[in-house]
C-alpha cells in the first residue's frame, strides 16, 4: 500500500508537469542531424492557430507578383542616322521598375531609312504584373553625304583657223545630286591662229565639292580653200594700214588701241550693210569708208587678225526680230578678254576700248539699254579688272 501510494504521487506530479508545459503556440524543434538545415519541423497544437507546413509556405512565395510601389517607366532617346543606315530599336529605350520579366512592342512602321526626314517610333512595355508604360522616339534620317563626282564625257575635236569654238559644247556633264555642276575650262595652251593640237582641260565640280577632270585635245588646221579677190583685198588693205599705224616696238595692247582709233576715225556710220559675210562687210567698208555696226566689227576683226591678236565675235541678244542688231568683238592681248566696239554712236562718251562688263553695261543703261547684252554660252569669261585709267581717248597712245 505504501508502494502504491508513492506511485500515485509520482503519477500526479507527471500530469501536473505535462499540463504546465502545454501552451497555445507551436513549439519549433530542430530536426536531429544537420543543424544548418533551413526547413523547420513544426509541432502543431490542437487550437485554431495552425502554422502552414513548408510546402504551403513555398507555394505562397511563388504567387503572381504585385504592383511595385515605384511606377513602371520607359524612357527613349532620339537619334540621327545617315540615309540607308539600319537601326537597333531595342537599344533606344531604358525600362525601370518592371515587375518580373517584361515585353516590348515596337511600332517602327513609319520609318523610311532610305528617305531623309523625321519619323516617330512608338514603344509599349508590359511587365508580369500587367503594368504598362509607353513612349515615343524620333528617328531623324539625314541625307547621305555626296561623295560621287560628276560624270564628264567628251571627244577630241577639230576646227579651222579663223573659226570660233564653243568649248563647253564639246562635253556632256551629269551628276547624281547637282543638276548644274560648275564647269571650268582651261584653254590657255590653245593658239587659235596656229595649226597644231592643244590640250583643253575641263574641271567639273558639283555643289558638294566633288570634281572630275577631263582633258580633250583640240586640233587646229589651216583653212583649205583658195583666197577670193574679196579676201585678198581685205587682208591686203589691213596689212597696209597696220604698217602705217604700228611699229615693231609696240605692245599688243598698244597695237589694239591703234586699230581701235583708226577704225573709229576712218569709217563713217551708214545705216545698213550685208551681214551674211564679215569679209564682204569689211571689203565694202574699206572701199566706201562707211558702214553700220557690222562693218565696224568686220574692219576691226580684219585688222586685229592680221596683227595676230585674239578676237571673239559678239552679237547682241535679240529677244525678237523687231529688236535692232548689234555686233562687236571681245579682244585678248594676254590679260584677259575685254569688250572692243569701234561703232560710231550718236551719243556722247561712246568709247568702248577694252571695257569690262560692268563698264560697258553702265553705258548701255545710261544711253542705249541692251546694246551689249549677250548670251554667255560659248563666250569667254570677261575680265573684271579695269584698264581705263590708262586710256585717253583723245590721245594716240596709252598711258604707261
Amino acid at each position: 500500500m505504501k508502494k502504491y501510494g508513492i506511485f500515485v504521487i509520482l503519477t500526479v506530479m507527471l500530469i501536473l508537469l505535462i499540463a504546465s508545459c502545454s501552451e497555445k503556440n507551436p513549439v519549433v524543434v530542430q530536426t536531429p542531424g544537420n543543424s544548418n538545415e533551413s526547413s523547420p519541423v513544426i509541432e502543431e497544437d490542437s487550437g485554431e492557430n495552425v502554422a502552414s507546413n513548408p510546402s504551403d509556405s513555398m507555394q505562397e512565395s511563388s504567387a503572381t507578383p504585385s504592383v511595385d510601389e515605384e511606377k513602371l517607366t520607359v524612357v527613349g532617346k532620339n537619334i540621327e542616322i545617315i540615309q540607308g543606315q539600319e537601326v537597333s530599336y531595342n537599344e533606344l529605350i531604358t525600362v525601370t521598375n518592371a515587375v518580373g520579366e517584361y515585353s516590348v512592342n515596337i511600332d517602327s512602321s513609319a520609318v523610311q531609312n532610305s528617305t531623309p526626314g523625321v519619323y516617330t517610333v512608338s514603344y509599349t512595355v508590359t511587365d508580369e504584373a500587367g503594368n504598362t508604360a509607353q513612349c515615343t522616339v524620333q528617328v531623324t534620317v539625314k541625307e547621305a553625304p555626296d561623295t560621287i563626282p560628276p560624270t564628264v564625257l567628251g571627244t577630241d575635236f577639230q576646227i579651222t583657223i579663223g573659226d570660233g569654238v564653243s568649248y563647253k559644247k564639246q562635253i556632256e556633264v551629269s551628276d547624281d545630286k547637282d543638276p548644274a555642276p560648275a564647269i571650268s575650262v582651261d584653254n590657255s595652251a590653245v593658239d587659235l591662229e596656229k595649226p597644231g593640237t592643244y590640250p583643253v582641260v575641263y574641271t567639273v565640280t558639283d555643289k558638294s565639292g566633288n570634281s572630275t577632270v577631263l582633258t580633250l585635245y583640240l586640233t587646229i588646221v589651216e583653212k583649205e580653200y583658195n583666197w577670193t579677190e574679196t579676201e585678198k583685198y581685205v587682208y591686203g588693205e589691213a596689212e597696209k594700214i597696220l604698217e602705217r599705224i604700228t611699229t615693231d616696238s609696240m605692245s599688243d595692247l598698244d597695237v589694239a588701241y591703234a586699230i581701235y582709233r583708226w577704225t573709229k576715225n576712218n569709217i563713217g556710220y551708214w545705216g545698213s550693210s550685208d551681214k551674211t559675210d564679215w569679209i564682204k562687210a569689211a571689203h565694202d567698208a574699206l572701199k566706201s569708208g562707211v558702214s553700220d555696226c557690222f562693218g565696224f566689227f568686220a574692219v576691226s576683226k580684219a585688222l586685229l587678225t592680221v596683227a595676230e591678236i585674239d578676237t571673239h565675235d559678239m552679237e547682241k541678244d535679240r529677244v525678237s526680230d523687231k529688236v535692232t542688231r548689234h555686233y562687236w568683238l571681245l579682244v585678248n592681248v594676254g590679260d584677259g578678254w575685254y569688250h572692243f566696239d569701234t561703232t560710231r554712236f550718236r551719243y556722247e562718251n561712246s568709247n568702248f576700248f577694252m571695257l569690262t562688263n560692268e563698264e560697258i553695261w553702265a553705258w548701255d543703261n545710261k544711253y542705249y539699254p541692251g546694246t551689249h547684252t549677250y548670251i554667255t554660252e560659248g563666250v569667254p569669261e570677261v575680265a573684271t579688272k579695269s584698264i581705263q585709267d590708262r586710256v585717253d581717248y583723245n590721245s594716240s597712245t596709252l598711258k604707261k
